[in-house]
Order: C-alpha cells, then structure tokens, then sequence
C-alpha cells in the first residue's frame, strides 16, 4: 500500500526530539523547520545546540558577526556556516537567511544566528519520523527563540517542552541515556 503523503506544509514549525530518538544527531533537540515541502523534502536548523565558540574563532573575516554564538545546526553539510536572523513576530518566527553579498540588516545583532551545518530530510523521511513518534510538531513559542550560550541551557529548553507535554514524557526527558551504567 503507498505511504499517504501528508500535504501540510510545515515550514516555520518547530519539531521536538522525542526521548524516544536516540540518534547522535538529533537526541533531545529543537528544531525550527525553515523549508518543508512534502513532495521534496525539509529542511531545518538544531536551535539548542550551542557550540560553545564564536564565529570569529572559525571565520575570521567576519566583519561585524564576529561575535555571534556558534551552534550545532544539524549534521549536514557541518563545514558550512549558516547566518540567519530568526526573530519572534506576531505569532510566528521568521526566518530570514543572510545573504553575504546584501550585508548586514539595519539591526545587525537583532536575532542573528550561526549554525554550522544543518538538517536535512528526504521526500518523506520525516513524516515518516513524525508518524512513527520520533519527532513532535510543536506551535511557535517565543522561548523557543531565547539566545543559549552553552549545551546545558539547550537541554534545559528542550527538558521544558518535554515536561509541558505531560508526566510520561517529563519521566522519559530526565532518563539518563544509558540506565544500564547506573
């Protein structure tokens, strides 16, 4: 039987990690999805990962984005720097990728990001996730934008939307990844 393709498109959402998705690349992570389309494929940024440098220390020639925190953005194409403003608007965020040859908006630091790499899904491939529970859709909240400066506050935010989803999900976010040392 074909697979239903869901035909929602879910850019601008953001996706929880479930406790359940142990993969390296993705455990206990928030997503924004920037594209999504459900005949192509997504594409998405890890919002709760920071790196714990700036982007000076990996591009030195960055006039004027020196200073911005670098993260983890997904597994993806990791030797590249992604630069975009993701800003809390209405209801919404948006996303707004920088475009090196236009140079820095009005506001230069108003909600600038780095990610080094990102996340990508085939045709498929997170529906199937998303059906299967690995990933939560989540509505825009504007915590989920709030600046992290290291991997701890990431956890932090990510232990937050587990604990808002309910008692068996706030039990499964604070198991230790691997009981059986205990």
């Amino acid at each position: 039987m074909p697979r239903k393709r869901p035909d929602k498109n879910l850019a601008g959402a953001f996706l929880a990690a479930m406790p359940g998705l142990l993969d390296k690349n993705f455990r206990r992570t928030l997503l924004y999805l920037s594209h999504h389309e459900p005949d192509s494929g997504a594409v998405g940024l890890v919002l709760n990962r920071p790196i714990g440098t700036i982007l000076a220390d990996i591009v030195p020639d960055c006039t004027g984005l020196g200073t911005l925190q670098l993260h983890e953005g997904g597994p993806v194409s990791t030797e590249q720097v992604i630069v975009a403003s993701l800003v809390w608007s209405g209801r919404k965020a948006l996303f707004t990728p920088l475009d090196k040859n236009e140079g820095l908006p009005d506001s230069p630091m108003s909600g600038l990001r780095a990610f080094a790499g990102f996340a990508g899904w085939s045709e498929g491939q997170l529906e199937e996730g998303i059906r299967e529970g690995s990933w939560k859709v989540l509505a825009p909240r504007r915590s989920f934008l709030a600046p992290l400066t290291d991997r701890t506050e990431g956890l932090l935010l990510w232990k937050s939307v587990m604990n808002g989803m309910g008692p068996l999900q706030r039990l499964l976010a604070d198991a230790p990844d691997h009981p059986e040392n205990n």
